[in-house]
């Protein structure tokens, strides 16, 4: 019965290794979300533009973009956030802004 269930272990790491790998290098979706804010011409996960200047948004200390993932944009709907921390409101504010001010994101045609 030990013996069974060693088999059965190393099976699934395998096959977890192998989901993990398939996930990793499949083609990128230009006309997904994260086209629209990576800019839309990355090809996989591995390749080497991966969202263009949102390294650079996040490459700030304390800030964090936060994607709410709706399936599409309805008027003035809200489609994520970006967070900021700082040693005080103004400075917190100042990180958010200038993230707002770098971050460029692609509108998509439909």
């Amino acid at each position: 019965m030990e013996v069974v269930k060693i088999i059965l272990t190393v099976l699934e790491v395998i096959a977890s290794v192998a989901l993990i790998l398939v996930v990793l290098v499949q083609s990128g979706k230009e006309a997904g979300l994260s086209g629209a804010i990576a800019g839309g011409n990355q090809d996989t996960y591995l390749s080497k533009n991966k969202g263009g200047n949102l390294d650079k948004v996040l490459a700030e200390p304390n800030v964090q973009i936060r994607i709410f993932g709706k399936p599409e944009v309805k008027g003035h709907r809200r489609m994520g956030v970006i967070l900021a921390r700082g040693e005080s409101i103004e400075d917190a504010l100042a990180k958010a802004e200038k993230a707002y001010e770098t971050l460029e994101v692609e509108a998509l045609p439909r």
